[in-house]
This record gives C-alpha cells, structure tokens and sequence, in this order.
C-alpha cells in the first residue's frame, strides 16, 4: 500500500515535468488563465466575507473575551483558506473541462497510448465534459457536508481532519483520471470500480494534489499538472489493467 502510494504521487510529480514538453506546453495556458481569474475573484470575494465575518463574531464579544477576537480570525482564515482552494479547482474545472480533455489527449499522443482513444473536438466536446463536472459536483457536495459536520462531533473530531483529506485526495483523483478515461469510452462508475482496486496509487496521487493545491502560486498550476499527472497515471497504470 505505501509502495503505490508513493509511486501515486509520483505520479503528480511527472505532471510537472512533462507540461514542458513543447508539443504539450501550448495546452496549458487556457486552464491557467482561468485558473488565475477564478483564483483572484473569488479572493477578493472570501477577502470580503470574511472581514464581515470576524466584525459580525466581534459584535457579540464581550469585553472580557475581545482577545478571542484573533483566535476566530486565524481560524477563519484557515478555513476560508482550504475552502476557497477547493471551490475554485471545482469551478476551474468545469470552466476548463474541454480544454483538459485536449491536453489529456495530447498527453496520450506523446506517451503512444492511443490505441484505443476517440478523438476530441473543442466545441464537440463541451456539452460531455461539462455534464460530467456537474456529476462529479453532484457526488462531493453533499458528501463533503458530512465530512465536514464530523468537525464538530465530540471524539470524532480529532479524525475529522485526516477524513477531510483523504476524502479530497480520493475525489481529485477521480475528478482527473476522468479526462483520459472519458477518452477510452470508460463510464465514471466503471472509473470507481478500477480505482478501488488500486486505492493506493489513486490516493498517492490526490494526496499530492491536495497538498500542491496548497501552495501559493503553484496551485495555479494544478490543474494542468494534475491532468497530465492523472494521464500519465492512466497511460501506465490503469490502460491495461
């Protein structure tokens, strides 16, 4: 199991190394782009929340408790902090989705794993790729809720976090091994069943995107990365298998 994981995130690590690849460079700048404008509207956005937040939690401070007032901003912040990672890599995704499909083809192409992939087209290719975002969406929502109600449940919540992070580091995989198994014809329940049978490399490899998605600065390069990582993963690993 920590053989795979290890060689999981490994994995994510070769994404890095092959978007310099000049054949497949030229595919990443439309989900870095909006990766960047995604990024900074909804900063602005949580910046402004969460200093309505912290006045509205100061507002019913008493006087006695005012040094509290810092300990709810910092654990504000961070929760802001992870939560607006998350949303906005879903949201990228979407937005991008057809434009990963392409690079994930592109990265099959260079790695002579094509044999049985169906071509893309860009605008052929954006009412698919779109439905299945929302259907990755539809599966997190509401099991990201639970998860995230652990954090206040006595006892449990000392796990919580460990939960909230491999739950994430499951979904992200999914999420990218999805673009080349779309392109190999291959249904996300049918993707669920391979990957539960290689657990290890599929966490290995969210863990790493989690962790980068962390990051300042580089998380703008995730996604990209992690789609030529997932690719990678799925050229060698799951085509197969």
């Amino acid at each position: 199991m920590l053989v795979d994981f290890i060689k999981g995130f490994n994995y994510l690590l070769s994404g890095f190394k092959l978007i310099r690849e000049p054949g497949l460079f030229r595919f990443v700048w439309i989900p870095l782009i909006c990766n960047i404008v995604l990024f900074a509207a909804m900063l602005m956005f949580a910046g402004y929340g969460l200093h309505q937040f912290s006045a509205w939690i100061q507002h019913f401070l008493p006087h006695w408790l005012e040094w509290l007032k810092w300990v709810v901003w910092v654990l504000s912040f961070l929760f802001s902090a992870v939560l607006l990672i998350f949303i906005s890599t879903f949201l990228v995704n979407l937005v991008a989705a057809p434009f990963n499909g392409i690079l994930s083809e592109r990265v099959l192409r260079h790695l002579n794993a094509t044999d049985t992939i169906v071509p893309v087209s860009t605008f052929k290719s954006i009412p698919s790729a779109i439905w299945r975002q929302l259907q990755f969406l539809a599966y997190y929502s509401p099991r990201a809720v639970g998860y995230l109600l652990l954090f206040i449940v006595p006892i449990v919540q000392v796990i919580a976090a460990v939960l909230w992070f491999l739950f994430n580091s499951w979904v992200f995989t999914l999420q990218y091994l999805d673009y080349p198994m779309d392109l190999n014809g291959i249904s996300i329940q049918q993707m669920k069943v391979k990957m539960r049978e290689k657990r290890g490399l599929c966490l290995g490899f969210g863990s790493g995107v989690v962790l980068f998605s962390m990051i300042p600065f580089v998380n703008f390069l995730i996604v990209p990365v992690a789609v030529v990582g997932a690719t990678a993963l799925w050229a060698n690993e799951f085509r197969r298998f």
